[in-house]
């Protein structure tokens, strides 16, 4: 048992690799315009991770030297980061969804307050600081809790999101429930299982966290290969239903996850117009909602269901 964080470790850092490798080189061929905004956090989580495994020390060994304490306090810097990443990120999505440009306004001064927080860490390690450590922890708590909390809250109201910031909801949903956990265990000393007694918590949940946010990150991966994958088909069917150019312009937006306000802002028209043809797409499809239209696209031509939905009734 004492070597499986140790093995989560080593298989957190194997699959952050595939996914900060494959959202580099294909996030772009995803339709996704915030794709790329996965990798800032993912590889702050990835050198924090790659700092535990590498310095892992069991119960058994000698306790944390120079060395090791150096290690910790460059990890911390970066947990220090992350606080901001998370702000920024979700700031960013809220304008890629229209829902929000007000906010980004005000993510200069978290950068500050995450300047200042990490120049009064570095300070604490060579002069005492007091109350250092609690300020450094509760500036990285209303950071985290205010990227988590106000992703959930606010971006959970809305239902046409881009798929990367509903991946964004999933990681928030799961760091709210992570967050609290790690820091009760910090302030209270709490023994949880395999970990030193003699390592920070934060430091140790490192792999744990990591892997816990891959996976709504690796199902948004699958979903985008699969989007790119039938993406050229579905454009293809799109011609079988006579639409003008400027339909199937909309109809691949709309195929690709984008909200009207998008499709509008993307072909330089008014949203009144997205309508028309959105609109006019559905009565030349015959489907009542995209969700059917998309399934529709995805049809191949030879499927019979799209024969027999576009067949004209029979004249008696």
């Amino acid at each position: 048992m004492e070597y499986l964080s140790v093995i989560i470790a080593f298989l957190s850092l194997l699959s952050g690799s595939f996914i900060i490798i494959g959202i580099a080189l294909y996030g772009k061929r995803f339709g996704d315009r915030g794709s790329s905004d996965l990798l800032p956090g993912m590889g702050l989580l990835f050198v924090m991770t790659l700092v535990y495994f590498a310095h892992a020390r069991f119960p058994d060994t000698a306790q944390v030297n120079d060395f090791d304490r150096i290690m910790i306090s460059a990890a911390m810097v970066c947990r220090l980061c992350l606080g901001f990443v998370w702000i920024w990120f979700m700031h960013k999505h809220l304008v890629l969804n229209m829902i929000d440009s007000r906010r980004l306004a005000i993510t200069p001064y978290f950068a500050v307050l995450t300047v200042a927080n990490i120049f009064l860490y570095i300070l604490s390690c060579f002069v005492t600081v007091p109350w250092a450590n609690t300020i450094n922890s509760v500036v990285l708590a209303v950071c985290l809790f205010y990227a988590a909390g106000s992703g959930v809250v606010i971006l959970w109201k809305h239902l046409e999101l881009l798929p990367s910031t509903r991946t964004t909801i999933n990681v928030a949903a799961l760091s709210l429930i992570i967050y609290p956990l790690v820091s009760l265990a910090d302030v209270f000393n709490f023994p949880y299982p395999l970990f030193r007694p003699d390592f920070p918590v934060w430091f140790q949940s490192q792999p744990f966290y990591f892997l816990a946010v891959q996976i709504p990150i690796l199902w948004y991966m699958k979903h985008g290969l699969i989007l790119e994958r039938n993406k050229k088909s579905a454009m293809n069917n799109s011609q079988c239903f006579n639409l003008s150019a400027r339909e199937r312009e909309v109809a691949e937006l709309l195929f690709n996850g984008g909200s009207y306000k998008e499709i509008a802002y993307a072909l330089n028209i008014s949203m009144a117009t997205v309508k028309t043809h959105v609109v006019n797409i559905y009565e030349k499809t015959k489907v009542k909602n995209k969700a059917e239209l998309i399934r529709l696209l995805q049809s191949a031509p030879s499927d019979p269901a799209v024969k027999d939905h576009h067949a004209e009734p029979a004249v008696s």
